[in-house]
């Protein structure tokens, strides 16, 4: 479960299946609450997660940074993904830095 104080902070995420990765231009294509496609711009900063709750040192551990993942296909289409975003009103979208 989400709260926020703004509704939009919420419903804007992108949140749901990696539709598609451009590791050429570092874009990744992931499913919004609608099922609307939302594209992710990937940087250098960008921090990729598998969240274990129950573990709080590998939950805070990266399993991967910046483009290179990407081009490792270390994430691809299918993939179940939650993304923040540094503005959700932005184009394009940014993932945020952890």
């Amino acid at each position: 479960m989400w709260a926020s104080t703004s509704f939009n902070s919420v419903w804007l995420s992108p949140e749901g299946h990696v539709l598609h990765v451009n590791a050429n231009t570092d874009v990744l294509t992931i499913e919004n609450e609608s099922g609307a496609p939302v594209h992710l711009t990937v940087n250098d900063n960008t921090e990729f997660f598998f969240r274990t709750p129950w573990n709080s040192v590998s939950d805070s551990m990266p399993i991967g940074q910046g483009t290179s993942f990407l081009t490792n296909k270390d994430i691809v289409r299918g993939f179940k993904v939650h993304a923040s975003v540094v503005d959700p009103l932005a184009t394009p979208l940014v993932r945020a830095d952890d």
